[in-house]
């Protein structure tokens, strides 16, 4: 397991082979009211911000596909920083 920064102090960690594709990019803890808090970036998109969480990306990288937004992907510990 190889550890990515994160902002505010925090650190995630993610599989060594997914750290040369994530550590490019700056992971953000975000956390609405409701739930636990996650990590994502910001990515935006001709003046539509949008929200990319880092355990969706992961299991795009290992479908080798786009994630749809029907599907659901969750941590398999409940960790939301263990990637």
């Amino acid at each position: 397991m190889a550890v990515i920064p994160l902002d505010k102090g925090f650190e995630t960690e993610v599989d060594d082979v997914h750290v040369k594709d994530l550590s490019g990019f700056r992971w953000y803890v975000i956390q609405s009211n409701r739930s636990s808090p996650y990590v994502a970036l910001y990515r935006s998109q001709k003046w539509n911000p949008d929200i990319v969480l880092l355990h969706r990306v992961i299991m795009s990288l290992k479908l080798g596909r786009p994630i749809h937004d029907y599907e659901l992907v969750d941590h398999k510990d409940r960790n939301t920083f263990n990637n």
